[in-house]
């Protein structure tokens, strides 16, 4: 993703982010994946995810212990919705 590619100054700063991906872990915080890579999310209710959710994560960057994270303020789990037969 475009954040792994921020500097440290450029994290530190905090800039909001807007992300979507799917849960690949729901441990003590989210790790969701795009179709490039995965961020870990600081995220105060995980249990409420389980790996195979798609989502969309608002918050801000930040440098993390080792690589980029998302400080989430908003995480929402998005729906799939299926055409009714008569449509297909």
């Amino acid at each position: 993703t475009a954040i792994r590619a921020l500097s440290l100054e450029d994290l530190d700063r905090g800039y909001p982010a807007l992300i979507r991906g799917v849960v690949t872990t729901s441990d003590g915080g989210l790790v969701v994946h795009d179709a490039t890579e995965g961020i870990w999310v600081y995220w105060d209710k995980p249990q409420d995810y389980s790996p195979g959710d798609e989502v969309e994560v608002q918050g801000s960057i930040g440098p993390g212990k080792f690589a980029p994270v998302v400080n989430a303020i908003a995480v929402r789990k998005l729906v799939l919705l299926l055409c009714p037969s008569r449509y297909q």
